[in-house]
């Protein structure tokens, strides 16, 4: 009798131990999606991609700037109007075409990360993954921003065609 008693509460030991690790494994998991945008190779390609097409655009209306002082200076009203009317025209053709490359720059970088968040949940077994910002609290175990920054590292976006592409669809 004390055999089967001891038989029965080790198979419910074990049984509830088995349980146990099965709920243990996390199906949920969570990224630190300003992180990967920051840290990650296409997220500083990214930022230095608009830096450099920022910087051509302020080069641009400096030189613009110049023309207009000088123009002040030899007292030129006509051709202050003039290239004032211009800069603001030029100013505002540059932010708007700055604009539609962010978005399209961080469009591509964002649809790249979806495809790899969706790789590693399909690949790890978990439900679903949530940002963050949209929890107030979570175990830091199911953290899994490392594994998928790994992941997005390794992805390779041609920014240049991208940014090309738009341009020849416009002529």
């Amino acid at each position: 009798m004390k055999k089967q008693i001891l038989a029965i509460f080790l198979s419910v030991s074990l049984l509830g131990f088995a349980f146990g690790d099965a709920h243990a494994k996390s199906e949920i998991g969570f990224i630190d999606t300003v992180k990967i945008l920051q840290e990650s190779k296409l997220g500083k390609e990214g930022i230095a991609r608009l830096e450099t097409l920022q910087t051509g655009a302020v080069k641009q209306l400096e030189a613009l700037e110049k023309k207009r002082a000088a123009a002040d200076k030899k007292k030129d009203a006509e051709l202050v109007e003039s290239l004032s009317t211009e800069m603001q025209a030029i100013a505002y053709e540059l932010q708007n075409k700055l604009q539609s490359q962010q978005e399209l720059i961080f469009g591509l970088i964002t649809q790249e990360l979806t495809k790899i968040v969706e790789k590693y949940r399909n690949d790890n077994g978990l439900t679903v993954i949530f940002n963050h910002s949209d929890v107030i609290s979570f175990d830091p175990k199911a953290d899994i921003t490392a594994g998928i920054m790994k992941e997005f590292n390794k992805a390779k976006l041609d920014f240049d065609a991208a940014l090309k592409a738009p341009a020849k669809a416009a002529k």
